[in-house]
């Protein structure tokens, strides 16, 4: 077995022979070293979810890692091949100025850009000794005071490990409570089955509303295909969203959200895995539909819409022609991604869940991070990021 590279545990799974070597990566370069092999990784699992992609996650920490610490946990067995990255972050945990450890959660917690159903990423078949090396290599470091992961994917292949492996730590069970629900919409292969499994009702109603739209606007849909075209695309979206929701939505509202999803929306173009759709007309664009593709599935993310023509119903319009662009794309699944909103369910007909995973060494730890976001809110009622979202970040309302 080569040896540990420097900050690294090793360990073996009761359950498996397999020996596992973690190393904790905790600056830049050997954040920035890992993207192949990150990549090469996720493209392996199940679960191919783009919150986890090196795209998404390096973007994440590098607009808004301030006030946090690097905390990847890097799995590889005995002949140096990858088996699990943990995309994990540190921050300090105190109260009144007194400092009890530094709290571990994943990297996309705690910005204004929010991610789904996030995870280990782990190779299949590794996931118990890997699970176990990782909680080992944690706890190792005597500072962290817990595990705060939030929104973890429910059905994660690892989760059940990890739980099992945090019993033995700290004298304390893992605790796991409802997170958060996404809808999603299982498509068909063909559109024409898509349209006869819809309702007497649904049909009816789209077409008014498209020969509505063609008739006194001249509506028709576009998709963002070009640099220049993106630029004006994303200013069109981002002002249709703002008009929408007249400042009751946080989306889009700082710099920094306005600057991920600007970058985001570059990295996604360039390969080929951009959606952003246009409701566009001769006197001006009717409604925006933001979403991403991935390994057959649409994630749908933001929207917006000219509130001045409610009664055409634009963003209906444009979600039915953004999933008749997914069926004919041959994708599986349209995810609504997370929030209840009624709208979400005229076509989602199944739900992922995720759940808040704890686990605290410390009862003081244990009280004070479950009780800090109760006292912010009460100290601070009226700051904006604080406030429970209206409408979700992820979706908003059609």
């Amino acid at each position: 077995m080569p040896a540990p590279l420097p900050g690294a545990v090793t360990g073996e799974s009761a359950a498996s022979p397999m020996t596992v070597c973690v190393d904790r990566v905790e600056d830049e370069s050997g954040f920035r070293a890992l993207e192949a092999e990150w990549t090469a990784l996720l493209g392996a699992c199940s679960d191919r979810n783009l919150f986890l992609s090196w795209d998404w996650v390096s973007l994440w920490w590098t607009i808004y890692g301030q006030g946090s610490r690097l905390h990847l946990l890097v799995a590889r067995d005995a002949g140096g091949q990858l088996l699990g990255i943990a995309p994990l972050k540190k921050r300090r945990l105190s109260v009144l100025g007194v400092g009890l450890g530094q709290v571990v959660e994943f990297i996309g917690t705690g910005g204004d850009v929010t991610p789904e159903r996030l995870d280990f990423i782990i190779r299949p078949g590794a996931e118990a000794p890997v699970a176990a090396a990782m909680v080992a290599a944690l706890y190792e470091d005597g500072s962290v005071a817990g595990l705060d992961l939030k929104p973890m994917a429910a059905s994660s292949p690892a989760r059940p490990f990890l739980v099992a492996a945090l019993a033995g730590h700290g004298g304390h069970a893992a605790t796991e409570t409802p997170h958060s629900v996404c809808p999603v919409l299982t498509l068909p292969p063909t559109w024409e089955e898509f349209v006869h499994g819809r309702s007497k009702n649904y049909r009816k109603k789209i077409g008014e509303y498209q020969r509505r739209g063609a008739r006194d606007f001249g509506a028709t849909v576009r998709l963002t295909t070009s640099p220049d075209e993106l630029g004006r695309d994303m200013s069109v979206l981002i002002d249709l969203h703002a008009r929408r929701w007249d400042g009751s939505s946080r989306a889009f509202r700082t710099p920094a959200y306005v600057e991920f999803h600007r970058r985001f929306a570059e990295r996604l173009l360039a390969a080929g895995r951009l959606r952003l759709f246009v409701l566009d007309s001769p006197n001006g664009p009717l409604a925006a539909l933001y979403c991403f593709a991935q390994d057959g599935r649409y994630y749908f993310y933001q929207s917006g819409r000219d509130p001045e023509r409610s009664r055409h119903r634009p963003g209906l319009v444009l979600m039915h022609a953004a999933i008749q662009h997914a069926i004919e794309e041959g994708v599986g699944v349209f995810d609504f991604l997370s929030g209840g909103e009624a709208y979400k369910y005229i076509w989602a007909g199944e739900e992922q869940a995720s759940v808040h995973l704890e686990h605290w060494r410390t009862a003081p730890a244990r009280f004070v991070a479950r009780a800090r976001p109760w006292l912010r809110r009460v100290r601070h009622p009226l700051t904006p990021e604080l406030a429970p979202p209206t409408p979700s970040e992820s979706g908003g309302s059609l």
